[in-house]
């Protein structure tokens, strides 16, 4: 993980703190926000030194040349947009900047300002905490020491900021604190008519009012509002000044600290007025100061008490995915829209776009569907109820943002968002009150204006645009998004089937999925709109032929290239999740980890990087919800249109081999998940409202061992060579336990530790022996009598010393072991080389790839020993071996051509030990391919892997020899 403009020395699961030797005036503005309100800040704690984000590159667009990017730092907030930043003659608004607020230091008889500070400041750092809301900002200034601690309650308009100062040469005297709100532009220009902000000046607080509307502001609004500023220091002593721009509060730092709150409310209806004000600095001052503090922290606390969590052995993944949730839930009101730039930033104007599918997927699977239910309803209340539902990008109050283009894919993908909402609740009252009113709107559009029935055949008409600022094109061209269409219908249809309602529109809905999927399921190897991410806008559904995305998979990126929106994170997650939802979970996780390549500040994700052109504009919810998404994905997932659920499905090989936990992680369809997993074991617990199918991967090291289920405590029987356990589950909660059945018996134990006999274990259960594959060393002590046949395939490492004498051991009571290939090598595993007596050597170059047919000559003892093999039989070999065996040893069959031995046993106590030359480096290979390609690079180890053929475990004489030498165990 790169993370650009921070200066970031300590990453935990819960935090992450910048530092360096100066002061930092340049950093990437740290964000703060409570879902009302939303402020970003610089290094000296507030925003006094109006470090812009358009001084950082991931934050500017050379693509977006339109776009205002004066992203300066102000306090904003939700349904508050007007023209103060747009150019002139330029059409729409952006969120208004509704003043800024700075900090000076009375030292004596010098006062410091943030310039100043930011000068002849050292030794600086700052910790954020997403789960707290906390910033916390420390520096050095003379000989003090100075902490700013900075948070919003969640769903407030309160500041509050805490100095704490020490003098580290001792005593301190003569300090005092200024908090300054000013009324501006960040260049002086006020932001109201002269005379047109009402001041007032109380023994506690000093409070402004202006009621904003285009007569009395310097810049067009989209509506009227009311703006309020308060700013009360707690503590005597404190002196107010204002002037026509600006309120300021100063206070005499007492024991070491000044606290201060801030009310920067509005309103439309006058309840955010002086009373407010009054009420909110009366709980302020009544209370110790660091109480505010303490409330804060838990107003967040308690909001991420009700969302998911993951410890995945990768800190940074950690507290990203609580940043996202923070970052989401703090600059987004959700009941006024989804801003897409979020309150931080004042591009796209403030509007709402159709990459919110990716906010709320995001919201739902981290536990939060109460915001998205908020959306939805702000979604149905601003629908109209003639034309279109949406165009391109929508204000608060449910204006478009400019009309006329064809990007009508907007409303679909709020469709999806209705209908992950109802996948999730079940609720009546949602369908009926919120989601079955705007689908209806919807398909009353799409069957009216899109679709046309021709001769029994529905037919797509009239044009589409990527994007709002594209030129339109025939949507004939556009099969896919007919087939998003159809899987629309499918979720409308099941919603109306739940409460009961037919009617006409519902009647043509469903001809319309009917004709649609009699021709069978859908193909996704041919898609051309929306094509990395389609399958994630879709969802899951039973209509589709998920499989089909692997031609395309491999048609678009035929060397493993990455997707067209290169370095674009929203772009590379909504990709990784197409890939989850079609079962290609390697090329999932390669996606993902492409999206955090860059990442700015303290853990924002923008549009694109400004190198690749694609634009900035962090943070960026959609990447912001899909990052959500992808991390829930990966471990658990549930069908929009049933009930069935899964976990650990499409984990990646390479987090099957981690060690993690979650908690509280949501399916789309309404389960809650928690549990942890490791390599030979896992405990999950499920909570659900209805009765599920449920899958659960059998761990990867307990995969081809006999498995030990519990279902509440109860066993439940799985055969031994289960990957995936299924169980019908009722409404309720369910603690389901998977690990190795080490009391159970098995006639062969394969032990095989790199995953590499899985094929071999196939051989001997086709041959119909019961196997473990053992990859726990540990353990063999422990399952020492629990087989009397033991088959050894030495891969990449000689075995254990101690290994190879517990085989001695089993042998010695009577057990069969069987070792292949470089177990018989002398210089590649001595002990067993030993214990079997062949002390062999290879004739052959190391790195010899090919394979070719050696013939197998049994001799009289062999021929006597297994009469049911044929004298003599071929079988591939990658190697050739040379050498005498041991006195004692007997020879069963040599090389027909060169007389070497190629079969072999030892009498060892009451058993034997056998050696057999067929083998490779490797058994199997590797369980998935890496995506990406590697013609830049010499990848010897790549070129290796290709260029095996393993042709001996595809040949019957071997899969014959194994069954014949195992075969008196077979019980």
């Amino acid at each position: 993980m790169n993370i650009r403009f921070s200066s970031v020395s300590e990453l935990q699961h819960e935090s992450i703190t910048e530092s360096w030797h100066l002061f930092p005036a340049a950093l990437h503005p740290l964000v703060l926000g409570s879902g009302e309100i939303g402020m970003a800040v610089d290094p000296t704690g507030l925003q006094g030194l109006n470090t812009s984000q358009t001084q950082m590159a991931d934050t500017l667009s050379i693509m977006h040349q339109d776009q205002s990017t004066n992203w300066n730092l102000y306090l904003r907030r939700d349904q508050a947009l007007s023209k103060h930043h747009c150019q002139k003659g330029a059409e729409g608004c952006h969120l208004m900047p509704c003043g800024w607020l700075e900090y000076v230091l009375h030292l004596g008889n010098q006062r410091w300002t943030a310039r100043e500070i930011a000068l002849y400041g050292r030794n600086w750092s700052r910790t954020w905490t997403p789960k707290t809301g906390t910033l916390v900002t420390s520096y050095e200034l003379n000989d003090l020491r100075i902490t700013v601690t900075t948070t919003i309650p969640l769903d407030s308009v309160l500041i509050r900021v805490s100095f704490h100062i020490r003098n580290l040469q001792g005593h301190l005297s003569d300090v005092r604190v200024g908090l300054l709100c000013h009324q501006s532009l960040r260049d002086g220009r006020p932001l109201a008519k002269p005379s047109s902000m009402n001041t007032s000046q109380e023994k506690d607080l000093i409070f402004r009012q202006w009621k904003a509307n285009n007569q009395s502001s310097m810049a067009d609004l989209l509506e009227p509002i009311a703006l309020g500023w308060t700013v009360a220091a707690h503590g005597p002593e404190a002196v107010f000044f204002a002037d026509e721009t600006v309120i300021e509060s100063s206070v005499a730092v007492v024991q070491g600290r000044a606290d201060f709150l801030v009310v920067a409310g509005s309103d439309r209806d006058g309840s955010e007025g002086l009373d407010y004000a009054r009420d909110q600095v009366k709980r302020f001052r009544s209370s110790p100061p660091e109480e505010s503090l303490r409330q804060s922290a838990a107003s967040w606390r308690e909001w991420f008490s009700r969302g998911a969590e993951v410890w995945l052995g990768e800190p940074d993944k950690d507290y990203l995915y609580l940043q996202q949730q923070y970052l989401l839930r703090a600059g987004e009101s959700y009941h006024a829209g989804i801003v897409l730039g979020t309150y931080w930033n004042d591009t796209f104007g403030g509007s709402t776009f159709f990459d919110s599918l990716s906010v709320c997927e995001g919201m739902i699977r981290s536990g939060h569907v109460e915001e998205v239910r908020r959306f939805c309803q702000w979604l149905t209340a601003h629908c109209p109820s003639e034309d279109r539902p949406y165009y391109h990008m929508t204000y608060y109050n449910g204006q478009p943002a400019g009309t006329g283009e064809q990007a009508f894919h907007v409303s679909m993908a709020y469709g999806g968002v209705m209908i992950r909402l109802w996948s999730f609740t079940r609720s009546m009252e949602d369908a009926r009150d919120i989601v079955i009113p705007y689908l209806d709107r919807l398909f009353t559009y799409l069957m009216g204006e899109k679709l046309i029935k021709i001769n029994g055949e529905w037919k797509m008409r009239g044009s589409i645009a990527l994007d709002g600022h594209l030129e339109a094109e025939s949507l004939e061209a556009y099969q896919v998004v007919v087939y998003w269409m159809a899987i629309l219908a499918e979720g409308y249809l099941e919603i109306k089937k739940q409460i009961a309602h037919d009617d006409d529109l519902t009647r043509q809905a469903r001809d319309f999925l009917e004709r649609m999927t009699s021709r069978g399921k859908f193909d996704l190897s041919d898609m051309n709109f929306l094509e990395t991410w389609m399958p994630y806008l879709m969802g899951r559904s039973k209509y589709v032929d998920h499989a089909s995305y692997g031609e395309f998979l491999k048609r678009k990126f035929p060397e493993g290239g990455r997707p067209p929106h290169d370095y674009q994170p929203w772009n590379t997650f909504s990709f990784a999740m197409s890939c989850l939802l079609t079962g290609f979970p390697e090329q999932a996780l390669e996606q993902f980890e492409d999206g955090l390549r860059n990442i700015c500040g303290v853990g924002y994700f923008d549009e694109s990087l400004y190198e690749m052109r694609g634009g900035g504009f962090a943070p960026y919810p959609p990447a912001t919800g899909s990052y959500l998404a992808v991390v829930t994905n990966l471990i658990v997932d549930g069908d929009l249109m049933s009930d069935d659920i899964s976990v650990g499905t499409v984990l990646p090989l390479r987090w099957r081999q981690k060690y993690f936990r979650c908690q509280h992680l949501r399916t789309l369809n309404g389960a809650v998940i928690s549990g942890w997993f490791q390599p030979d074991a896992c405990r999950i617990t499920v909570e659900t409202n209805r009765p599920r199918c449920l899958r659960v991967a059998v761990p990867l090291r307990c995969v081809g061992e006999p498995l030990m289920v519990r279902h509440n405590g109860q066993r439940v029987e799985f055969p031994d060579d289960t990957a995936e356990i299924v169980l019908q589950i009722a409404a309720g909660t369910h603690d389901i336990e998977i690990a190795r059945d080490l009391n159970h018996s098995t006639d062969v134990t394969i032990i095989e530790p790199h995953d590499h006999g899985r094929k071999m274990a196939q051989l001997l259960r086709d041959a119909g022996l019961s196997v473990r594959l053992l990859r726990d060393y540990r353990t063999l002590q422990q399952l020492s009598d629990k087989s009397r046949g033991f088959l050894v395939h030495t891969s990449y490492a000689s075995l254990p010393v101690e290994v190879v004498s517990c085989l001695g051991e089993i042998a010695k009571n009577g057990g069969i072991v069987l070792g292949l290939f470089h177990s018989g090598r002398l210089d590649m595993d001595t002990a067993f080389a030993e214990l079997s007596g062949v002390r062999l050597k290879q004739d052959t170059d190391h790195w010899n790839y090919d394979s070719k047919d050696v013939t197998y000559s049994l001799t009289d003892i062999g021929q006597k020993l297994f009469p049911a093999l044929p004298c003599e039989f071929a079988i591939p070999q990658s190697a050739d071996f040379v050498g005498k065996p041991d006195v004692g040893v007997e020879i069963l069959a040599v090389d027909k051509k060169r007389g070497e031995p190629l079969f072999t046993r030892r009498s060892v106590g009451a058993g034997w030990v056998y050696w057999c030359a067929a083998g490779n480096k490797s058994a199997d290979g590797p369980q998935y391919e890496f995506v990406k390609s590697t013609n830049e690079i010499i990848n010897h180890g790549m070129d290796y892997e290709k260029r095996q053929k393993r042709l001996w475990l595809e040949s019957p004489a071997f899969a014959a020899l194994l069954s014949t030498v195992f075969h008196p165990l077979k019980k």
